[in-house]
């Protein structure tokens, strides 16, 4: 139309560092789709600044897209990719191919964090990703028993070592791969978030193995006070504690975690055998602690002043934000 056309001429004007300015905050997309009105747009379009940080996670990708994507927009200056694949459609397809992940690896050799939502991983391993990555999250997706296991073994490929381990509702990831992944990754952050799986006997694992992790997060696995066991005796190095709809837990098991003086963040949402008495004993033993999150836990209003009084340096959080997430007996 006149007007559209009145508008592109306006954008041919401007110099062509403000019109990657303006392309950077369009969805990949109009971006793709706009690289068809002139040769210009179309060599601007590629520039390296629009690539840096991709998010796919809008669109159910196919391995056709994928590949276009990465032959004619990917390079080195690609620091994060986000990517959905279709896992729950009716059609099912493979997205992910070994293949492509190693072509990745080539040509986006400073890609450090990958996304990856809604895919079927069960034909790859842990060693088919780019050795540069240091991020990896894995939301609602099947993996094989083997995911981690491979990395430890000789071969054509080698995997990258995470210090950030982000899972989301992989309903596969067990014990089993902790013991795997432990040994190899210098992790300081990990998140399991409804990994029911997971059990005491991962926690160990994974406790005596992976010592300097700064950040974790436990939601909905099916662990009991015997992991704060672990978790107190050899993550000295936490600062902040996320252990959020564990309805196992309960005083004894929090005592354990008094060792852990450099704790900042202790997130105790819908752990609702805790009593008031144990969180104030344990929470005065931990000279760092700043925020406390009680949510989710019914405490009288005198009762909670009282926490609060105890604990004068931390700001306590007690409220009931979703009642559905409250555990049933």
């Amino acid at each position: 139309t006149m007007a559209s056309g009145c508008v592109g001429s306006a954008l041919n004007c401007l110099p062509e560092d403000i019109l990657v300015e303006v392309f950077f905050y369009l969805p990949i997309r109009d971006l793709l789709r706009i690289s068809r009105v002139s040769k210009k747009w179309r060599r601007l379009i590629s520039d390296k600044r629009l690539w840096k940080d991709v998010d796919l996670t809008p669109y159910k990708m196919n391995s056709k897209t994928l590949w276009h994507l990465l032959r004619r927009y990917f390079s080195s200056s690609l620091r994060s990719l986000k990517v959905r694949g279709c896992l729950h459609s009716v059609k099912k397809q493979e997205v992910l191919t070994e293949a492509w992940l190693s072509e990745l690896g080539k040509r986006c050799s400073g890609i450090c964090h990958l996304h990856i939502t809604e895919m079927d991983l069960r034909t790859l391993s842990c060693r088919c990703l780019p050795t540069s990555l240091t991020r990896l999250e894995i939301a609602h997706s099947e993996i094989s028993v083997n995911w981690f296991s491979e990395a430890t073994k000789p071969g054509k490929f080698s995997a990258p070592k995470l210090t950030s381990l982000i899972l989301r509702n992989v309903p596969a990831f067990s014990d089993h791969h902790l013991q795997n992944l432990s040994p190899r990754h210098p992790l300081k952050t990990l998140v399991l978030s409804g990994t029911y799986r997971v059990t005491d006997k991962g926690i160990e694992a994974l406790a005596t193995s992976c010592k300097e992790i700064v950040h974790l997060k436990l939601h909905r696995c099916q662990i009991s006070d015997s992991a704060l066991h672990f978790v107190g005796r050899h993550l000295k190095q936490l600062h902040s504690l996320n252990l959020t709809n564990i309805p196992a837990l309960t005083d004894a098991g929090l005592t354990c975690l008094a060792s852990l003086k450099k704790l900042e963040s202790l997130n105790l949402k819908y752990c609702c055998q805790l009593s008031a008495g144990g969180i104030t004993f344990v929470c005065k033993q931990l000279p760092s602690l700043k925020y406390l999150n009680l949510d989710g836990i019914a405490l009288e209003e005198h009762t909670l002043q009282n926490i609060r009084h105890s604990l004068s340096s931390c700001t306590v959080s007690n409220s009931f934000p979703d009642m559905d997430a409250v555990p049933k007996p």
